[in-house]
């Protein structure tokens, strides 16, 4: 088994592994299929590579890939934003090596980890990152419509340059780079505002 970096040429494999390992976690768990949408997953994974470059790893056997990680550095924060092994090479260690391949020398680190995958979330905790903020997601069409702003409250375009002191102070870390990628493709910031 070898390790490398990843470049630019290995995204679509990196797909193709991502959705591998998810369909099977689905199927095994009796779930849905996740819906696709491979070429913003591909714009994604460029991103991440391309703005954290030390931070991206393939694994590779007889000349396949099997596995990939693709942390997002941001200031001192380092940000798991991919692990995903082959189902056919899951348990041999291939994650735990890119773990620590894309989370080397990261003394803050964070990752958002669905409860449906216990294996993963005891391999994260065993390099520091435990859960601690629950995330949830709801589902519906809505009965009623969501009740009127406050007076006092506006939604309006945020621009790039109000981000930084934003995400400050929010986050702890500023993502420029993040927030004009999102731009270029054609996403739009919003703001919500007390005055100015």
């Amino acid at each position: 088994m070898d390790f490398r970096p990843i470049d630019a040429g290995d995204l679509e494999a990196c797909a193709d592994v991502f959705y591998a390992a998810d369909d099977e976690l689905m199927v095994r768990l009796g779930l849905p299929r996740s819906l696709r949408n491979r070429p913003n997953l591909l714009r994604l994974f460029g991103h991440i590579s391309a703005t954290s470059p030390d931070r991206a790893w393939l694994a590779e056997h007889a000349g396949a890939v099997i596995g990939f990680g693709m942390a997002a550095q941001r200031d001192e924060l380092v940000f798991l934003s991919f692990l995903f092994v082959h189902p056919d090479d899951q348990a041999r260690g291939v994650g735990r090596a890119l773990l620590e391949r894309c989370m080397v020398e990261s003394a803050r680190r964070a990752v958002c980890i669905g409860a449906i995958q216990p294996i993963a979330a005891a391999l994260y905790a065993r390099y520091g990152m435990v859960p601690l903020v629950p995330m949830y997601t709801f589902v519906g069409r809505p009965r009623t419509d969501l009740p009127a702003l406050p007076a006092t409250l506006t939604v309006a375009p945020l621009e790039i340059a109000q981000t930084a002191a934003l995400d400050r102070t929010v986050t702890g870390f500023a993502r420029a780079v993040d927030h004009a990628a999102w731009q270029a493709w054609e996403r739009r910031l919003f703001g919500l505002f007390e005055g100015s």
